[in-house]
């Protein structure tokens, strides 16, 4: 899974003799699951978007020519994926013909939000106007994460303790989607303090020295590359924002003392347990923009959700179907062994 960063060609590669692809570009199957198996039977750990995919099956989508998919190689950043904003455009205009020429509802979850944030942003207004009915924005970090700079520095295992967060780090420093969900600018002050090593404090504005200080230069040149992608200006189209909250939070700095650890002290903030929440109510920046005038934001929290367990919670599920289909109400078959604390259930089966 790692990548190679080129110096010359500024671009990534794969390790000789790996070949990693994007399968069945298109459906939704792909990214209904990353990984079929079942771990126990009432703990579907490999589901993704397949809660809100039969929940809109159940109400009369059909996969394949009402209701598709748009995976893409989650390794790299725009920079690096522009064949995927082409065929996204001609996917869009293909899924729009063949349906009676209704306007597209996106539906979008973390990094995949900034993903099209960047896509719409570029696309002329008339297009927007004619093809884009509405984006459904679940979870995305718009103003990036601080758990960027834990998966840079010393990896981040996404809170699965089976997973060693050593082994996450030489992969996730390669990947200049992660270098791309660095703080911004947007949503951080640039003397606000993001880590410190060895008496040495850490900002937005001295943050490249940081990588070079803990021997990372080439994340240093990622982020040279991805400067110009990290603009954000207002989409110009409908928006439905949702996002979670979680008691674990996310951290706001990182203090690892008299050097490089795997045990830094973390100052803690708000957050769903991967992006903070000054990022996740990022919607709220394009409130009263030009670029947004005409177009309607809305914004809902919902408690207790985590950053990944929010695509499987029924309060979720029903604001989706609601909105696209004009109908709510699923009842749970059966129990799974994660619970909110109060009770409620986080993953269940629709019908």
């Amino acid at each position: 899974m790692k990548l190679i960063y080129d110096t010359a060609t500024r671009k990534t590669k794969s390790p000789p003799g790996v070949e990693i692809f994007v399968p069945e570009w298109g459906r939704t199957e792909p990214i209904e699951w990353v990984d079929t198996t079942p771990i126990l039977e009432y703990f579907d750990f490999g589901a993704y978007f397949y809660y809100v995919a039969d929940a809109l099956v159940k109400n009369g989508y059909v996969r394949g020519e009402t209701l598709f998919g748009a995976p893409y190689d989650f390794r790299k950043g725009p920079n690096e994926n522009g064949e995927w904003f082409e065929r996204l455009a001609y996917l869009t205009e293909y899924v729009y013909s063949i349906n009676n020429n209704i306007g597209i509802t996106f539906i979008a979850h973390s990094m995949g939000g900034r993903m099209l944030l960047y896509f719409l942003q570029e696309m002329p207004q008339e297009w927007k106007d004619v093809y884009v009915k509405r984006v459904i924005a679940l979870s995305v970090p718009w103003g990036g994460s601080t758990n960027t700079l834990k998966a840079l520095s010393i990896g981040y295992n996404l809170g699965i303790n089976l997973v060693n967060s050593q082994k996450m780090k030489e992969v996730e420093e390669t990947y200049p989607s992660v270098v791309w969900l660095l703080p911004s600018e947007y949503f951080w002050k640039e003397n606000e303090v993001l880590t410190s090593m060895n008496g040495n404090n850490y900002t937005l504005k001295n943050l490249d020295q940081f990588f070079s200080d803990i021997g990372s230069p080439n994340i240093v040149e990622m982020r040279k590359d991805l400067q110009p992608y990290g603009s954000f200006m207002a989409p110009g189209v409908e928006m439905h924002c949702l996002f979670g909250n979680s008691d674990n939070g996310v951290f706001e700095s990182l203090n690892f003392g008299k050097g490089l650890n795997a045990n830094p002290i973390e100052v803690k903030g708000e957050g769903d347990g991967t992006v903070n929440r000054r990022s996740l109510i990022g919607c709220n920046y394009w409130q009263n923009t030009p670029a947004q005038f005409g177009y309607a934001i809305h914004q809902q929290e919902i408690p207790d959700a985590e950053h990944y367990d929010i695509l499987s919670d029924f309060r979720l599920i029903d604001y989706i179907t609601r909105t696209l289909c004009g109908v709510t109400g699923y009842t749970e078959v059966r129990r799974q062994n994660k619970t909110h604390k109060n009770n409620k259930i986080m993953r269940i089966r629709l019908f």
